[in-house]
């Protein structure tokens, strides 16, 4: 699903359907929904006044045959984190995506990658988000280069299970909740910009990184040392009702600039 944006932009696409159900196999992988330019002359690969739109309004899903491969294979010529395969992609100003259902994807690369100024993709209600672990390069189930990341960003009663790091540079943003019983975040919050987690109702976030950064990825700079760092942490009114973060022997610190309500710590 791609919509390549003019100069002036305002082009949309809605897909209206209760599932949307993608498979990419074989090849270098690609991008499952994107708004994304082709080289035109004369025109910036970002720029575009009013950018692109599309919008899904039920579930997204992007897995592998019998849910037992990639949905999305691996491109082994780009292991730069930026120009990884993506779920969803927005490289695009001023531009969004919108999914209005829950989302199940099985990535390898980034789950959801945002490069446009002032561009924003919002998963409204949860789902899943799997990328792959134990390499030597950076793959993320958010990744904010440019742009905002929302997923169940009003801490509603939806279930969100992210197998993969969150990244976020000086230019980006990402908005989380972690609000039942259900949810989890497997993976560091490797954070050089704003990145908000609500953890509440028996949430889990184990703080551990899934991978090494690629030495060469200059694209990569979150904060220095792959600590996870947090700008806003909300938990539950009280300890009945908080989430648990999980300290684990091979977690780096975690950093907090601010704290509201109760969470639980874990630590091994």
């Amino acid at each position: 699903v791609w919509l390549d944006p003019s100069k002036t932009g305002g082009e949309a696409i809605t897909l209206q359907s209760a599932s949307t159900n993608i498979t990419m196999e074989g090849g270098y992988g690609g991008n499952g929904v994107a708004i994304h330019k082709t080289d035109r002359w004369g025109e910036d690969s970002k720029a575009s006044t009013q950018g692109g739109k599309i919008t899904i309004t039920g579930d997204l899903n992007i897995k592998g045959k019998d849910n037992g491969t990639w949905g999305i294979e691996g491109n082994p010529t780009n292991v730069i984190s930026r120009f990884n395969n993506a779920g969803i992609l927005v490289d695009v100003n001023n531009s969004s995506v919108t999914v209005g259902g829950n989302v199940d994807m099985d990535v390898y690369g980034n789950g959801v990658t945002v490069t446009g100024d002032n561009s924003t993709v919002t998963l409204q209600k949860g789902g899943t988000i799997t990328v792959p672990k134990g390499t030597e390069y950076g793959y993320y189930a958010l990744a904010a280069y440019d742009g905002t990341i929302n997923m169940n960003a009003n801490a509603g009663d939806n279930t969100v299970k992210l197998n993969g790091d969150i990244f976020v540079t000086s230019e980006g943003e990402v908005n989380l909740g972690l609000a039942n019983e259900y949810s989890y975040l497997k993976g560091i919050v490797d954070n050089g910009g704003i990145a908000n987690v609500t953890l509440k109702n028996g949430a889990v976030w184990t703080n551990e990184a899934n991978n090494k950064r690629y030495i060469q990825d200059n694209e990569d700079v979150g904060t220095t040392d792959q600590r996870s760092h947090v700008t806003k942490l909300t938990g539950g009114t009280t300890f009945d009702d908080a989430g648990t973060i999980i300290q684990t022997a091979n977690s780096k610190n975690l950093w907090v600039d601010n704290l509201a309500g109760a969470v639980k710590v874990k630590y091994d």
